[in-house]
């Protein structure tokens, strides 16, 4: 019974903590549709080639666009470098894609630039969810979901 709840508690507290960090970048990307925006300008729109190392990739080619803007609130200048509230990097595949993506954000352009009025550094250039906070918030909840069936089915099994 002990080995029973110990396995569901090793699902339990990675489940748990990324449930509270995805809860909280869930959040903040629900949040920004109410954050102010202000006009910005697009300061670097180019596509990095980079070779992908490692156990799981192999030897693979991907193509990061690199999008930053620069925005100027209260007499003071910002860089951004985000799409979406709490978004990373994209990377593709084929460098078509990568040149696709590109053309929303070409260099020297104006921009509408959304900020967090709290932390006017925290900035996006389209409100709302990423795809990182729905996939950890996600695999969050399936965790612990898991791991609280599974100390539920454990009790049943021992005591009832």
């Amino acid at each position: 019974m002990l080995e029973d709840i110990l396995g569901s508690l090793l699902l339990l507290v990675p489940g748990a903590i990324m449930l509270l960090i995805g809860g909280k970048m869930v959040k903040t990307c629900f949040d920004s549709y109410k954050w102010p925006s202000i006009w910005g300008e697009i300061v670097r729109s180019e596509i990095i080639k980079e070779r992908l190392k490692g156990r799981n990739t192999g030897n693979k080619i991907v193509y990061r666009p690199m999008v930053s803007y620069s925005y100027r609130l209260n007499s003071k200048e910002y860089t951004g470098k985000n799409e979406y509230p709490m978004q990373q990097p994209k990377n593709f595949v084929n460098k078509a894609d990568a040149e696709k993506y590109l053309k929303d954000w070409p260099l020297s352009s104006s921009i509408r630039v959304f900020y967090k009025p709290s932390e006017p550094e925290f900035s996006c250039l389209k409100p709302g969810l990423s795809r990182m906070a729905i996939m950890l918030f996600g695999i969050g909840v399936t965790f612990t979901f898991l791991a609280i069936v599974g100390i539920a089915l454990t009790i049943q099994r021992h005591f009832l």
